[in-house]
Parts: C-alpha cells; sequence; structure tokens
C-alpha cells in the first residue's frame, strides 16, 4: 500500500508549519530543496531523493523515447510554423532554428514528468503545495532565454511539475497556493536585442566562412592566410518589440489540431502533454518576431555563396545566426561544419546529452580526436596547437592545481544516470575535504582549488574554506591555458574538458572518479577506465589517490614520463584529443582548401 503524503518544491527555509496537517507526512519534492547555505548544517530527512544510480536498461530506452518525441513534435511545429507564418521552408530549415531549444525543453520536461512517476509508484500525493510566484509563467523570448528558465529557474520547474501533475489522471492531489517570502528576482529582458553584420568585408572567392570558431590564433591565421579567408564586419544592433496579437494563441489551436489529425488519440500521454504547453514555452522568436528576425537578415551583410560554414558556438544561441544557415543550405547548397567545443565522443546511446544534437543538424561534424564515431571527421583540439609538446619536468617551487566543480540546485539530466546538482555538490565537497586532509602537510599546502560554477551560483568556495581554513583558492575566471605552465600536477574529479587539456598537453594528472557522477560511458572509454586505473592516472577513491601523492609526489616525473604511461596518454589523446602541429594539412585533408 502506498503511503500517503504532501509535496512542495519549496526551498527549506521557507515555514510551511500551518499548511502541514500533523497526521500527513510532508516533503521536499527533491534535494533541489534543501537550503545548502551550509553544506555541513543540511538534512534531507524530509527530502525525497527518487535517484536511481545505475539503470542503463531505463537510460537507453530513455533516449530512444526522447528521440522519439523530438522528432515527433518537430514534424508538426514545422509544418504549423510554416503555417502560421505563410512560409514554405523545409524541416530541415526550422530544425536549425528551433532544434537547441526544442531538445532542450523537451529533455527538461521528462526529467520532471519521470521524478512524478517515481514518487507516484512509491507514495499517493493527497497534496502539493505551489508558490504563487511559480504561477507567473514567463515566455522565452530566444532560445538563450528559455535554457536559463528551463534549467536554472525554480519558478519554471516548479509550474512544470504543477501542470504535469494536474495533466495526471491518476493523480488526485489538493494545490494549495502559498506566498514565498523568498521570492527569486525577475530575470531581466537582456535578450531582446539582436546583433547583426550592418556592414562587412570578405574574399568573394572564398569557399569558407568561419563564425564563432574556437582556434588559437596562431592557427587561426595560419589556416585563414592557406585559404586566402578573411571577413571583417561592423555590426549593429536592434531591439526587438512585441506586438499583442493572437499569434500565439491561433498557433496552439493550430497545434493541437494537428496533434488529433496526427496520433488520433494516441497513449503518448507525454507527447500530449508537451503538445498542450508549448503555447507557454516556444520562445517568442519563432513566433511574434520571426518576421522581425527576416527582417533583420534581409539588411545583414553575410558571406553569400559559400559553400562550408564552420561554427564552435554560433548554432546554439545567436538566432540570426542560424537563420542564414538555414538559408544558406537551401539557397546555397552550404554545408555547416560544427567543431567539437568540449569533452564528448565517449558517451553510450550516441552521446545523446552530450554531442548528438550538433552530429545531428551538422552535415560535417569536426571532433578533437581521431576516433570515428557516428560519422564524425577527425580534426585537432582547437585551443593549442603548432608548438612541439615537451617532456615533463618537475619544478619544486611549482604547486598542484585541484579542479572542482559545483552545479545548479536543479535536477540534471538524465533522470536515473546523474543526481541532482546540490547532491553532487556535497559529495564533491566531501572528495575535495578527504583527500586534503589525508595529504601530508608539505603536500596538501601546495594545493590551490579552482572550482567551475556550472550554471551555479553558490557559496562553495566560501564552504570549502569554512572547513579548512588553509585551503587555498584560486579565481574561477582565470583561464586554465593561461595558467596551465604554473602546476606541477592537476587533480579532477571529473571527466570533463579540464581533464583532456591536460592530458593532451601532457601535463600530470590524475582523477578521483566516480561512476555515479557520469552518464554511461561507451564501450571504447570503459575500456580506457581500467588502462587509466593500471598507470595510476585514475582512483576510485580518495583514500588510494591521497596514498599515491604522498608517495610519489616528488617522483612526478619518473611516474608520469613512465613509457606505458606515455604511449597510453598518447593513444587517449589521439582518440579523444588530438594535439596538432600541422592545422593546413588536416584542413586540405577536409576538402576545405579553395
Amino acid at each position: 500500500m502506498r503511503k500517503t503524503i504532501e509535496i512542495n518544491n519549496f526551498k527549506k527555509n521557507l515555514d510551511l508549519k500551518k499548511d502541514i496537517k500533523p497526521n500527513i507526512k510532508n516533503y521536499f519534492i527533491g534535494p533541489w530543496c534543501l537550503d545548502l547555505k551550509d553544506i555541513l548544517k543540511g538534512s534531507n530527512k524530509d527530502t525525497l531523493d527518487m535517484y536511481l544510480p545505475n539503470n542503463i536498461n531505463k537510460f537507453e530506452k530513455d533516449i530512444d523515447y526522447l528521440i522519439k518525441n523530438y522528432n515527433l513534435m518537430l514534424n508538426i511545429l514545422y509544418k504549423n510554423l510554416n503555417l502560421i507564418h505563410g512560409t514554405n521552408y523545409k524541416k530541415s530549415f526550422w530544425e536549425i532554428l528551433i532544434g537547441r531549444w526544442l531538445y532542450t525543453w523537451i529533455n527538461q520536461v521528462y526529467f520532471r514528468w519521470e521524478y512524478i512517476n517515481k514518487i507516484n509508484k512509491k507514495f499517493r500525493i493527497k497534496k502539493f503545495i505551489i508558490s504563487q510566484d511559480a504561477l507567473k509563467n514567463t515566455i522565452p523570448i530566444n532560445t538563450e532565454h528559455a535554457h536559463k528558465l528551463n534549467r536554472g529557474d525554480d519558478r519554471w520547474s516548479e509550474l512544470t511539475f504543477l501542470k504535469i501533475i494536474k495533466y495526471r489522471k491518476d493523480i488526485k492531489t489538493k494545490i494549495i497556493k502559498k506566498k514565498n517570502k523568498n521570492r527569486i528576482s525577475e530575470l531581466k529582458n537582456k535578450y531582446n536585442q539582436i546583433s547583426f553584420p550592418k556592414f562587412s568585408i570578405y574574399n568573394k572567392f572564398s569557399k569558407v566562412f568561419f563564425y564563432n570558431f574556437e582556434l588559437n590564433l596562431k592557427a587561426r591565421v595560419k589556416i585563414k592566410k592557406y585559404l586566402k579567408n578573411f571577413f571583417l564586419s561592423y555590426s549593429s544592433t536592434k531591439t526587438l518589440s512585441y506586438k499583442n496579437t493572437k499569434l500565439r494563441e491561433n498557433f496552439d489551436n493550430l497545434l493541437n489540431n494537428s496533434k488529433n489529425n496526427l496520433l488520433n488519440n494516441s497513449k503518448n500521454n507525454f507527447f500530449n502533454f508537451l503538445t498542450s504547453n508549448i503555447k507557454l514555452n516556444i520562445p517568442k522568436i519563432f513566433l511574434e518576431n520571426f518576421f522581425v528576425l527576416k527582417e533583420i537578415y534581409s539588411i545583414s551583410k553575410w558571406p553569400i555563396k559559400v559553400e562550408y560554414i564552420l561554427t564552435s558556438y554560433g548554432h546554439y544561441y545567436d538566432e540570426l545566426f542560424k537563420f542564414y544557415v538555414a538559408n544558406q543550405k537551401i539557397n546555397s547548397k552550404s554545408k555547416l561544419c560544427i567543431l567539437q567545443h568540449g569533452y564528448g565522443n565517449m558517451f553510450t546511446k550516441d552521446d545523446y546529452y552530450n554531442v548528438y544534437l550538433d552530429r545531428k543538424i551538422s552535415d560535417m561534424y569536426l571532433s578533437w580526436g581521431k576516433l570515428k564515431k557516428n560519422r564524425n571527421l577527425p580534426f585537432f583540439y582547437p585551443r593549442l596547437s603548432g608548438s612541439k609538446i615537451n617532456e615533463f619536468k618537475f619544478n619544486v617551487s611549482k604547486n598542484i592545481l585541484l579542479i572542482s566543480y559545483s552545479f545548479s540546485s536543479a535536477l540534471l539530466n538524465p533522470p536515473d544516470g546523474t543526481q541532482n546538482g546540490n547532491i553532487i555538490n556535497y559529495k564533491n565537497f566531501s572528495k575535495i575535504i578527504n583527500l586534503v586532509d589525508n595529504i601530508d602537510n608539505c603536500i596538501s599546502k601546495k594545493i590551490y582549488i579552482k572550482n567551475q560554477n556550472m550554471n551555479a551560483t553558490n557559496n562553495f568556495e566560501y564552504l570549502l574554506k569554512k572547513k579548512n581554513p588553509s585551503i587555498n583558492l584560486i579565481n574561477e575566471s582565470k583561464k586554465l591555458l593561461k595558467i596551465i605552465e604554473d602546476y606541477n600536477l592537476y587533480i579532477h574529479i571529473f571527466f570533463g574538458t579540464p581533464f583532456f587539456e591536460c592530458m593532451t598537453l601532457n601535463k600530470p594528472s590524475i582523477i578521483i572518479y566516480n561512476k555515479n557522477d557520469h552518464q554511461p560511458f561507451d564501450r571504447k572509454f570503459k575500456n580506457y577506465i581500467g588502462k587509466l586505473e593500471k598507470e595510476n592516472i585514475l582512483f576510485k577513491n580518495e583514500k588510494t589517490a591521497s596514498n599515491f601523492l604522498n608517495n610519489n609526489y616528488f617522483n612526478l616525473e619518473k611516474w608520469w614520463n613512465k613509457k606505458s604511461l606515455q604511449k597510453l596518454r598518447n593513444k587517449f589523446c589521439s582518440d579523444y584529443c588530438f594535439y596538432s602541429n600541422n592545422e593546413t594539412k588536416i584542413i586540405k585533408n577536409l576538402g576545405l582548401n579553395n
């Protein structure tokens, strides 16, 4: 028999006593509600945690299901966007424009849908308490604004939970609205400015256009000289204005009619739920401001009739660039080439939560490594190249850099593969403290910590210092490549981009690895886990890592320069993060030469 409970999605510092009946247990809906102003005092005894680690079968089924729903939704969206705007663009055009928003939004809604599923299997929800602020739905302006809401706005998350609960016919519950004294400040609408190239000069005979393409300066100059490529522009901005029309209402009616015709009352409840909530979630740039975007494009001075458009970041949030790419692909048969911009190509199920969509929308996906996976084309690590990689030399005056991570207090992907931000922050905090406490003082005083705040604003560094006043912190804003020569050793607690960069640049590194902190790896990368452990690069807990450092720190040179370790490092980097000193040859091999 399921236990009857009440749930709420507030932060723990909100007083709920008068809303709670003594005979029914009230729970905070998840660990993201924890008040982690002080991790050391945090308690989760009255907080639901539906995390189920290592459920690989569900992980794979979830991804298949999400891909299916993404494609279904894309199909009806592009047809109805054409109808509402009186256009006739192909599906590929609309996918470049709306794909990033749609993919992220569907995933974020599904995480909450599945979380409610898991609660409902174990408990009978009697009451859901919601703040009045959450009922003030914010329609996103563009893709970036939508991502800020979906990934980090408590009100959006709270309202989405409410909508799911109200939509589910098998959940009978009472909704209580409560004023939240700890009101979240309103998002500033900084997203209604569009920058566009008002004037530009470029080589009309060049068939390649680089835009927001991550490439170190030396390689950029060398490649552009080789391709006789240049693009100089003067940019201006326009402010979007929103007219009070019935466009959104009309679009919603069109969409629901299409859904009924398409599915004929299908049992796909999640898809039906998505369709019923498109109205308040599709960004204004795709509806109310679509023709403004089109007008701005018409006065923009982009290169025309190019064969290749290369970018690392432009396809994420630059709506005008996406419109340009979509048009060029239709009118000039241009190919979109997306360069990998961080770690990737190592997860199961086509790297769904990593680089899947980049590969899907690109004609050429350029990877940092030579490993062939899902039609990627090998490029090279772009942030540094050209010069020779030197053998490591130990310097007694240099220190140790520990790269840590803290995340926003949100439900992170995927539903059964990664815990939420607050729990991960607590685990990372404990890892660091345990490691430092077990390292000899003469070594631990050399450790400096650089914390990467991932979509988070928190006091992670302050709490580290509070727990251990002797800990040294460096500013997060310092770029790794600017300080990478200042340290003898790098300690990682996550397989993030910095680990791959350190390996590529031959900087001694160890990683404290917990498989539950990562999405499931593919078979190739799993094989590397064992090999890295054998060479004492990877450790599965802080104790073995600290023992290794205590015994080997002053002999790092002997360990890191060992033949077997360097052979493994070279193979690993060749697969995932290849360092090149012949950039133009790689460009030529890709067929990008004029």
